[in-house]
């Protein structure tokens, strides 16, 4: 669901460093992807089991626990609860949130709200409002696999 990226600023610094240190940026790189995949989806899952307030339901809908519907449940198999890392030439990326061609209405619907249900603020945060806390920590990855690379170089 989440079309947007996060730039690391001085991504190509950090690139660089590793290369000079001889580490395998790749896995690097693998690792801060696969690390903002487990903060989305850990934040996403909160937020679907908080549910939305709406004017039915006695004003709160009901929250969703995505680990307890059925596998064949199409909401559950929308959404992206394994990473899984897709090389394109030197570029990664992964898919967090939920897969709209799966589906599509009850994610955009849980996001966005109806007539009945507010949208859920929460979930929406959580796909597409991270940024500042996921850059932080893909920072935070490199400058980690740096110092550790420099250790092992005996800097």
């Amino acid at each position: 669901m989440a079309k947007g990226k996060i730039i690391v600023k001085g991504l190509d610094e950090y690139i660089k460093q590793l290369n000079n240190l001889n580490v395998e940026v790749d896995k690097v790189v693998e690792k801060a992807l696969i690390e903002t995949h487990n903060v989305i989806t850990t934040d996403a899952k909160k937020a679907l089991k908080q549910g939305n307030e709406s004017l039915l339901f006695g004003g709160r809908a009901k929250g969703v626990d995505l680990d307890s519907l059925p596998p064949t449940s199409p909401l559950r198999q929308s959404f992206y609860d394994s990473p899984r890392i897709n090389w394109v030439g030197k570029i990664a990326t992964i898919n967090v949130g939920f897969d709209q061609s799966k589906s599509m209405h009850a994610t955009y619907l849980m996001i966005t709200g109806n007539p009945f249900i507010k949208p859920n603020k929460e979930l929406y945060k959580a796909i597409y409002g991270n940024r500042k806390k996921i850059s932080n920590l893909q920072h935070e990855i490199f400058e980690n696999a740096i110092l550790e690379a420099m250790k092992w170089n005996n800097f």
